[in-house]
């Protein structure tokens, strides 16, 4: 096995999942709520050992992982009464149509024409109590910044906002929605609920920050693929040296 070849080659693949990583990530960076990956390569150094048993050779590599990245992101005001941010690590619990619980920083809302507290998607947002019914008669809604829920200062409800034990078990739903459906995350009620009013969160991305990572992953594929075509140029000559003697 050639060794440089191989390295060279995990190297390109390695480079892949990042690109592929920074590329969802500048892709949903206007998305509210959303939660980018941060790529990281973990493991010990490359090496390789021969295997007793059958006298091949073994090679160890790093492992590349990504993990979601769930530190807050900046809210900007919209003054839209169904617009709400969390200033903390809290999610809003919508109600998938198959009936699942998912999670969600995303807290652009609307009233759909039944009056229920629903996601962009169209999703029931779910309350202390239940859905949350928001009656059209009644007033506009008031919402403390304990998620308390109001019309004409009558109480109608309270947002459910969860905290998790081990956040990064989520499972990525596409966009800005998440499940816990094994239960590992940890899902619980918040113990300090704080809720925005006319405000969205947006996403936890940098934009020019991961143009840097693709610029850098583009030079640094290049330069892989020149070490495995030398590798190979050499491998070449070496073959036409020692094959003609």
């Amino acid at each position: 096995m050639d060794y440089g070849i191989y390295s060279s080659a995990a190297y390109l693949h390695t480079l892949e999942q990042w690109q592929s990583s920074v590329t969802q990530n500048l892709s949903a960076s206007s998305t509210p709520g959303f939660r980018g990956q941060a790529f990281a390569v973990e493991g010990k150094q490359p090496s390789h050992t021969v295997s007793r048993q059958s006298n091949t050779p073994k090679v160890s590599m790093p492992e590349p992982v990504a993990k979601r990245n769930f530190h807050p992101a900046q809210t900007r005001q919209t003054n839209n009464p169904y617009d709400f941010a969390i200033p903390n690590g809290n999610f809003f619990a919508l109600q998938h149509p198959d009936g699942r619980t998912i999670y969600t920083r995303d807290g652009e809302f609307q009233r759909n024409a039944d009056g229920q507290l629903v996601s962009k998607q169209g999703y029931p947002v779910i309350g202390t109590e239940g859905n949350i019914n928001i009656p059209p008669a009644e007033g506009p809604l008031g919402v403390a910044t304990d998620g308390t829920l109001s019309q004409n200062g009558e109480r109608i409800g309270a947002l459910a906002l969860y905290q998790f034990d081990s956040p990064d078990r989520l499972v990525a739903l596409g966009g800005s929605t998440f499940e816990d459906a094994e239960g590992l995350a940890g899902a619980q009620l918040s113990e300090d609920p704080r809720v925005l009013q006319g405000f969205i969160e947006g996403s936890n991305i940098n934009p020019l920050s991961e143009m840097v990572n693709m610029i850098m992953i583009s030079r640094s594929y290049e330069a892989a693929q020149k070490v495995i075509t030398t590798f190979d140029e050499l491998n070449g000559k070496a073959i036409q040296t020692f094959g003609s003697r």
